[in-house]
């Protein structure tokens, strides 16, 4: 086991059905509409679709289904603002389905039909925080077809206290399903109070860790992405790495009996303890890789204790690549090795977290505040420029183009310069007037003059 913690506990499993998926979508609608937006992404648009007996805000027996043919699209996005309401014998409410000839078909009631369009049409935050308080206070199935059903207009009012509250339940199941995953992480992306999660999940980090081992696949991923978001909304710019971590395969800079073989770190997180001990070493896979459970320890590197949310230098196999993220990442970037590469782990979280996060990839004294139009010149098409063969190959020509353009990736992963240790910077600036003189010998002079102008920036 690379990241450990133990789940002790059965609780409340739900699977969500038709009537959650329907309340949720009607309130991603009045959200959309209370935030300005025209149009919305629904869950469960399809051609066969027939969902009734939907009970909404106080209103029951609401039937909703799709009038044409959809070619078996599953979701897509209404126009709000093609609302058609005709009477007869019932009310039948349509909206145009972006993108199609088709509409979606909300039939009920004469005498609710005024109550249902004033709900989505004209919603208010009163209504979002009725939504947060008949929650209840217990966990049950109940609780979680409430849960479900919340858009972010509704998440955003749950306060700090019942954010935790939930995470424990989720947590303490054995099994998750995707629903209740997407909960989770709806928890850490919408919660208002950043500051006070952010407090509140370093003070327990025994329940952090559970929440992100409930999580499988893609939401595991998205689940340590929102807590990596979490940090570098909290982190100063001053924040100093509390240690270091090696990730991925074992570089040439250790002994020739280590090559081939994988850098992990290991953590197993005790309960009311605010720290762990990080154990990070090189490791053996004697049945393969997907066999964890027999990771054997070929010679530790290095171990500290840390808070699952500090700051830890991640070094990958290239040495040069370096980032600061919090620990839990590292952590889960270890476990995760099997079956994607650390480097794609990286540039993913980047993208995602955006560049002007304080989760950075080393920038240091005084290089910072000279980067920040070099990270727009980076921006501005140069990636897709040295992505061209024979681009490739004229900077390679040059004497130092090899090089630069190993640093050069390493800019065009972290996206922001503001990413970027000294060390990669003084590299650039030494060897762009090469690359600059390569880009004009293949005709691509505005990129040339961009590499200039970068140069530039940087000195």
């Amino acid at each position: 086991i690379i990241f450990d913690a133990y789940n002790e506990e059965e609780g409340a499993y739900y699977k969500k059905d038709h009537k959650d998926v329907w309340a949720k979508n009607f309130n991603l609608m009045a959200c959309a509409i209370i935030k300005g937006e025209s149009k919305v992404a629904l869950e469960g648009l399809a051609s066969e679709l027939v969902a009734p007996g939907i009970g909404y805000g106080g209103i029951k027996n609401i039937n909703v289904s799709i009038a044409g043919h959809l070619n078996n699209k599953k979701d897509g996005e209404i126009d709000l603002t093609s609302q058609s309401v005709q009477n007869g014998g019932s009310a039948i409410i349509t909206y145009d389905i972006i993108g199609t000839n088709q509409k979606l078909r909300i039939t009920l009631s004469n005498e609710e039909s005024t109550k249902f369009i004033d709900l989505l049409g004209n919603p208010t935050e009163d209504y979002f925080i009725s939504l947060v308080r008949s929650i209840p206070e217990e966990e049950s199935q109940d609780a979680y077809s409430q849960l479900v059903q919340l858009p972010e207009c509704a998440y955003n009012k749950i306060s700090t206290s019942n954010i935790i509250k939930y995470l424990g339940w989720l947590s303490s199941e054995l099994w998750t399903n995707s629903d209740q995953e997407v909960i989770i992480i709806d928890l850490l992306r919408y919660a208002s109070d950043r500051r006070s999660l952010y407090e509140e999940l370093r003070k327990d980090p025994y329940l952090l860790a559970k929440t992100v081992l409930s999580c499988d696949g893609e939401y595991r991923t998205a689940c340590v992405n929102e807590l990596v978001k979490l940090c570098g909304e909290n982190w100063g710019t001053s924040i100093e790495a509390k240690g270091q971590v090696h990730l991925g395969k074992v570089s040439d800079s250790f002994p020739q009996f280590y090559m081939g073989h994988d850098f992990i770190a290991y953590a197993k997180i005790e309960e009311n303890l605010a720290e762990c001990e990080l154990v990070n070493y090189i490791g053996r896979f004697p049945k393969g890789m997907l066999d964890w459970g027999n990771v054997q320890e070929l010679q530790r590197i290095r171990s500290f204790n840390i808070n699952l949310l500090d700051p830890v230098k991640i070094y990958s196999s290239v040495e040069e690549q370096c980032g600061m993220f919090p620990a839990i990442f590292a952590l889960n970037v270890s476990q995760e090795l099997g079956v994607s590469e650390v480097q794609d782990q990286f540039a993913n979280t980047l993208n995602y977290i955006g560049a002007g996060s304080a989760v950075k990839m080393l920038a240091v004294g005084n290089k910072l505040q000279k980067t920040v139009a070099f990270t727009e010149i980076i921006k501005t098409g140069l990636d897709e420029v040295f992505s061209e063969p024979s681009v490739i190959a004229a900077i390679k020509k040059e004497d130092g183009g090899e090089e630069f353009l190993k640093y050069y990736n390493i800019v065009s992963i972290g996206v922001d310069v503001l990413t970027i240790g000294v060390d990669v910077l003084e590299n650039i600036v030494k060897k762009g007037p090469e690359t600059s003189k390569a880009l004009k010998a293949v005709g691509k002079n505005d990129a040339a003059d961009n590499v200039d102008d970068l140069v530039d920036e940087s000195n």
